[in-house]
Formats: C-alpha cells, sequence, structure tokens
C-alpha cells in the first residue's frame, strides 16, 4: 500500500484534513500518513528536512503520494527530494491534488490497495462531486488539475501525442470506447482524449460513458494525449486499436438495419416488457455496508451480462457479445461508480444513488446530436434496473411467456431482447421511436419485427389481445 505525505504551512489545518480523511476507512484499512507541517505546532511554515523525514517515514515500495498546499510548500518538497536516496526519491509523487477533497479521495482508494499513479487520478478528481453539484462540469475539473500540471516529480515525464481520423459509421460509441478502456486498463499511463473536430473534451480514457459522449462521429478527429511510465505503450495499443478501426467490423457496414416486415397481421395476447422496478429505500446501518451491498448486486449483474455474452442464443451470436462486453464496462464505468459511492457515503440508499447516477450519465448521452449516439442512454436505463432488481435480491431475467405473444412495453433493452425466442414472441411493439438501441440491433438479428412509436403500447394490460399489422397501425 503507498504512502501518503500531506505538506502545509499550518500544523494544525494538516492534523484536521487528515482526521477528515481517515474518518472515510476503518483504522485497520488506512495507508500510512505522516505530516510535515508548520515550522512548529504554532508557527506557519515549511520545512524540507522534515517532509523529507515525513517521506521516509511512510516511505513504500509501492511509492508516496505528497498533498501539498500552497506557495512554498511545493519549494521545499521538491528540495525535500533531493535530500532522499534516490531509490526512495524516483516513487515519490507531488500532486497537484486539491488538499482536502484530494486527500478523502486518496485515503479510500488507498485502501483498496491501488497504485500510486491510480490514487494520484482519484485524487486530481477529487473536486468533480463539487463541480457538479454546484453546476460545474465534471470532463473540466478533472482535466483541469491534469492539464495545468502533470506530476510533479522524477515520474513527470513527456505526453505524447496521437492523432487519427474516425472512419467508423457510427464514430466511437459505447463498443468501441469498451475497447479502448479495455486495452489501457493495465497501463500506468494517463490518456486524455480530446474531438478536435466538435471542441469536446478532454476526458479519462478509463471510462467508457466519458469516451462515448465526446460526440466523435465519423470524420471527426480524435486527439490523444499520453503521459506517464507507460505512454509509450499505451500510445502503440492506440494506435494498433485505431487501425483495427477500434474493434468494429467495417466490412459489414452498419449494425442497424430495418427490422423483418410482418408478412400477415398478427393477432396475440400481450407479454409486458420489463419497465423500472419500484425503488425501496431499505438502508444499512453504515455507508460502507450499502457500499458492500452495492458491490454485491454489481457483481451479480456484471456476472448476468457475462453469461448473456457468453451463451447467447445462436441467432444474436454473431453480435451480442459486443453489446454485453460494452455494457459491463459500463458497469464497471470509474465515474459511474465515483459518483454512486460520492451518494451513498453523502447518506443515499445504494437503490436510489444507483437512479440517480445512471440517470445523470444517460442524460449526457441524451443530449449529443447524433440519434445513434443518444440510444446508447437506453444502456443505463437497463443497468439501473438490473442493478436496482439484484439490491431487492430479485430475478434478474425477464418474465416472458412460452406461448405466442406480443411484447409490448416503453422500450425493450439489450438484455430482453438478447433472451426472447422467435417461435414466441411474433412482434414487438414500444412507444419508444428508436431504432438503433441495443435492444433494437439483437431483435432485428434474431428475426423478430418491431413496430416502434405506438403510445399505446405502454397501456396495454396483460392477457390483453391486439392485432399488429404488417403497415405498423395496430388494434387494440
Amino acid at each position: 500500500m503507498i504512502g501518503i505525505v500531506v505538506v502545509s504551512h499550518s500544523r494544525a489545518l494538516a492534523n484536521a484534513v487528515v482526521a477528515l480523511a481517515a474518518e472515510m476507512v476503518p483504522p485497520e484499512s488506512r495507508p500510512v500518513v505522516a505530516v510535515a507541517a508548520g515550522l512548529d505546532a504554532v508557527t506557519f511554515g515549511t520545512d524540507a528536512s522534515a517532509i523529507a523525514e515525513a517521506i521516509t517515514e511512510v516511505d513504500s515500495p509501492d511509492g508516496v503520494l505528497v498533498f501539498l498546499d500552497l506557495g512554498s510548500a511545493v519549494l521545499s518538497s521538491e528540495m525535500a527530494l533531493e535530500f532522499l536516496d534516490p531509490d526512495v526519491a524516483q516513487r515519490v509523487r507531488l500532486t497537484p491534488a486539491p488538499l482536502v477533497e484530494g486527500l478523502v479521495a486518496a485515503m479510500v482508494t488507498a485502501s483498496t490497495g491501488a497504485t500510486l499513479d491510480a490514487v494520484d487520478r482519484e485524487a486530481r478528481s477529487g473536486l468533480v462531486g463539487k463541480a457538479q453539484h454546484l453546476g460545474g462540469d465534471e470532463d473540466s475539473a478533472s482535466a483541469g488539475a491534469i492539464d495545468a500540471s502533470r506530476p510533479i516529480g522524477p515520474d513527470s515525464g513527456t505526453t505524447l501525442e496521437f492523432r487519427h481520423v474516425l472512419t467508423n459509421p457510427h464514430g466511437l460509441h459505447a463498443r468501441p470506447a469498451a475497447a479502448v478502456v479495455s486495452v489501457l486498463s493495465d497501463l500506468a499511463a494517463d490518456v486524455r482524449l480530446h474531438n478536435a473536430t466538435r471542441g469536446r473534451g478532454p476526458v479519462r480514457a478509463d471510462s467508457v460513458v466519458q469516451i462515448s459522449t465526446l460526440d466523435l462521429r465519423e470524420g471527426d478527429e480524435l486527439v490523444a494525449l499520453v503521459s506517464g511510465p507507460d505512454a509509450g505503450a499505451a500510445l502503440d495499443r492506440l494506435r494498433d486499436l485505431a487501425a483495427q478501426s477500434f474493434g468494429d467490423d467495417l466490412s459489414s457496414g452498419s449494425d442497424v438495419t430495418a427490422s423483418p416486415a410482418l408478412a400477415a397481421s398478427v393477432t396475440a395476447v400481450v407479454a409486458t416488457l420489463p419497465g423500472s422496478p419500484a425503488v425501496r429505500d431499505a438502508r444499512a446501518v453504515a455507508p460502507q455496508a450499502e457500499l458492500d451491498r452495492f458491490e454485491s448486486a454489481r457483481r451479480r449483474v456484471d456476472e448476468h451480462l457475462a453469461a448473456l455474452a457468453a451463451h447467447p442464443r445462436p441467432t444474436v451470436a454473431a453480435v451480442a457479445p459486443a453489446i454485453f462486453s460494452a455494457q459491463r464496462a459500463m458497469l464497471s464505468d470509474r465515474s459511474l461508480l465515483k459518483s454512486i459511492r460520492r451518494d451513498v457515503e453523502a447518506g443515499s440508499s445504494a437503490a436510489r444513488a444507483v437512479a440517480a447516477c445512471c440517470a445523470e450519465q444517460a442524460s449526457r448521452f441524451e443530449a449529443l446530436s447524433d440519434p445513434y449516439l443518444q440510444e446508447r442512454a437506453q444502456d443505463l436505463r437497463q443497468l439501473t434496473r438490473l442493478l436496482t432488481l439484484a439490491l431487492d435480491d430479485r430475478t434478474l431475467g425477464p418474465e416472458i411467456p412460452d406461448v405466442p405473444h406480443v411484447l409490448a412495453g416503453r422500450e425493450l433493452d439489450a438484455a430482453t431482447a438478447a433472451v426472447l425466442d422467435p417461435a414466441s414472441t411474433l412482434v414487438i411493439v414500444t412507444s419508444a421511436s428508436g431504432r438503433s438501441g441495443h435492444g433494437a440491433i439483437l431483435a432485428t438479428a434474431a428475426g423478430i419485427p418491431l413496430v416502434t412509436g405506438v403510445q399505446q403500447a405502454e397501456g396495454w394490460a396483460p392477457g390483453a389481445v391486439v392485432t399488429v399489422h404488417p403497415d405498423g397501425s395496430v388494434e387494440d
């Protein structure tokens, strides 16, 4: 586990900040923290020798992260590195992260055994929650800390740049974004992505949601700025992935094809699509217990999606694995998990945190101008549904009858579409009008006709008899 040093002009301030951050983590899980603050208990100032001693006290093979308040704290800390044995100095990182919010984030992240790079990244984005709540922007809050000053000290290195004009018909949507996150996940590199054509970004390359919402479309120029110990390897992997169109098969063209047409009118009983389950406000005794409950539910949903990817019905085998791999990446998305943790630690139940944070992320997709990217919001609504069910210990799979039926409701998500049997689901009718959601893509692959934009579909009761005509009109 990494060590942490807090450098401040005021010893009282440093001790108070450490005490606050320590409250977030059980004593047995806390990283070692040392304070180098003030010239004595009451005199303001910083001392390079005291900082060097504090670093030596908490030194770990995993590294040491040093937090600073202002002014001479930076200069004194840089001088302290010169007092250290070179082997020790090379694993010390001076971070420009905010002192209070950054230390809290670092304490929590370090307690999990995360690397120095990972802890530093979380510390630097410590202002994101405040910025969002007060009307700021997460990307600018996190990127500002990074762009203003890269890591100070021996590990700072240089920044490499990669540019690529996208040829993907749907741009860098959820599935290629998940491929980016996956290929970079094991590298010690800080990768920031920009949409140079539309002036969006930067965003971190470890978040599927943030990458997807760069609104990178066919013909747009992607710019990646890469730094850190593994910057060269990260750049090579990005270049190789771009050469492979980020995992998209461009030879097959668009994956949005026309839904199979009804050969004749269908009259059958209604079965309803799963909707949003009620959020129950059951609350654990403490935030950590609620976070543990959320993590258990998240693992259960991840296993469910993994099973859908690994054992798809033959009719959807060509597209299902990529879709569910992307959804699993969303389920583990750094920005989503961080916002859920923030809400739970602030007093929310896990179920309400999931609903609020997934809705916030979904709104980012809905705000995009590309209809294909807008429909990725459906994936987040699906995750909300599955996580809510898992938190309540309910069945994750949809209850679909095996007798011939018309499946109707608001929208068709991928987790439902993947298990449908064309022999019993004769036609799907939704009030939503989109046809490029992952549910629609899977239904089309399975050969099940899909009729969209039928407002009354949400009001049909299970067991009612309706008729759907080949022209898309319905009688109920």
